[in-house]
């Protein structure tokens, strides 16, 4: 998941990845890392659409069959 440290193949030993990011760009700098962005979302949905939509109604799922089994208590407190 995105949250999760990376795994490295060989040792098994997990690790984060850090990048630092310029944080005050030019107007073009900005776009043209906003087209980047764009591109590289598109790749990815090409790629790897399925398996994201499959994931996210696996999580919609898991949190219904949750706010299913939470019970609620109608009755006003006053």
């Amino acid at each position: 998941m995105c949250g999760e440290a990376a795994q490295d193949q060989k040792s098994g030993e997990s690790h984060m990845k850090t990048l630092k990011i310029t944080t005050h760009w030019t107007a073009e700098q900005a776009d043209c890392i906003y087209q980047l962005l764009g591109d590289l979302r598109s790749v990815l949905w090409d790629h790897y659409g399925d398996e994201i939509a499959e994931l996210y109604e696996e999580i919609r799922l898991e949190q219904q069959a949750y706010a299913d089994g939470v019970e609620v208590n109608q009755e006003l407190p006053f």
